[in-house]
């Protein structure tokens, strides 16, 4: 928005969030959105394989707020919700008590600061905040397809849990192995299966981490054509196992320095992308002290420490596998006696897979 117009906005925000109408019409049109968006998700590959990675890796119990529910869950919590639940919930939690405010832009600071006391000050949390801490959780190999009939694409999902904070001397390193391995069109990972096989239409690496508890995960995604299901997990596998055995050369290393720290200064320079990290850095009580200080770390270390930080991270004993598609037509569709398709590349990398199980499309 333009900077005279931030205090309006302001005014306008804060008079929603404290004098909530919920209106009844409104409440069942969004009740219906939502149901029919989870009714959709029990056929979407893409949804069912995210959340039964989510229930592998993370086994918090249910009713935990960390909870992952499966997808009929989902729909029977939303078809029992009522106004009246949503309007007590907003009562009973919501309010301004030790809120974080950030604005990025031209506007006087002074005059901002007031207007936010003033319109947010008096707002009290009834119920006193408290954090719900991630937990670790030590996770087998898993190797599942779940079939979602008459859907084009099929989806890989990948991951597992280690033990990582994000002040642990390890973090800078493994930012800048997940970088080279599916971070960009040019890592391991997309290089070798989109690029190099024409093999998905994506595919990439994650590691999700927070600022206080050592609770992490290693993640891959993929979408391809459900007739490409072998040779996308074979080259996965055999992309992480060669980054975990072998490493990475110095050039790569060098590369992906320069490419992450410039990505990183220049998010620095965007609004949008400044205001979230200033919010997040003010609930993890961090300063920018802390960018100059990963930056340094990113910048100094070298590909005998990377590769050394990767080998002792990630187990790709424990990786689990979910794909889901429509596994059964691409099958028949090959017909009897048709050989299995095979990748290029060092075979004798490829880690033994977990045996496989099977399972519908319920989530």
């Amino acid at each position: 928005m333009r900077g005279e117009n931030l205090l309006a906005t302001l005014r306008l925000v804060a008079e929603v969030l404290r004098e909530p109408s919920f209106p009844a019409t409104e409440f069942e049109e969004m009740k219906r959105a939502a149901l029919a968006s989870a009714e959709a998700q029990k056929s979407d590959p893409s949804a069912l394989a995210g959340v039964r990675l989510a229930r592998h890796l993370q086994e918090y119990p249910r009713g935990h707020p960390l909870y992952t529910p499966t997808i009929d869950e989902r729909v029977e919590w939303l078809s029992k919700t009522r106004l009246e639940d949503a309007s007590a919930c907003y009562r009973e939690l919501y309010g301004a008590t030790g809120a974080d405010f950030v604005a990025v832009g031209d506007f006087e600071p002074q005059e901002v600061a007031t207007a936010v006391a003033e319109l947010f000050g008096p707002w009290r949390s009834p119920t006193p905040f408290q954090r719900v801490a991630s937990r670790h959780f030590e996770r087998p190999a898993l190797d599942q397809e779940l079939l979602t009939p008459d859907k084009a694409n099929a989806v890989l999902r990948a991951g597992m849990n280690f033990r990582l904070r994000e002040d642990d001397p390890d973090f800078a390193a493994i930012v800048l192995a997940n970088y080279l391995l599916g971070g960009s069109t040019t890592a391991r990972l997309p290089a070798r299966v989109r690029e190099k096989e024409g093999l998905s239409y994506s595919t990439y690496s994650t590691v999700r981490t927070n600022p206080f508890d050592d609770a992490a995960v290693f993640g891959v995604s993929a979408i391809f054509a459900p007739q490409n299901r072998a040779r996308v997990e074979q080259a996965v596998r055999e992309e992480l196992q060669r980054a975990v055995r072998q490493g990475f050369t110095a050039a790569e290393v060098a590369a992906g320095k320069q490419a992450v720290l410039e990505a990183r200064r220049l998010a620095r320079t965007q609004d949008r992308s400044l205001a979230s990290r200033l919010a997040g850095y003010s609930f993890a009580r961090r300063t920018f002290a802390w960018d100059i200080a990963l930056e340094t770390r990113i910048a100094a270390i070298t590909p005998a420490e990377l590769n050394a930080v990767l080998k002792k991270r990630i187990d790709l004993s424990r990786l689990a596998l979910v794909a889901a598609g429509d596994f059964k037509k691409s099958a028949a569709s090959a017909g009897p006696g048709s050989p299995p398709a095979a990748s290029p590349g060092a075979a004798a990398e490829k880690p033994p897979a977990p045996p496989r199980s099977s399972a519908g499309s319920g989530g």
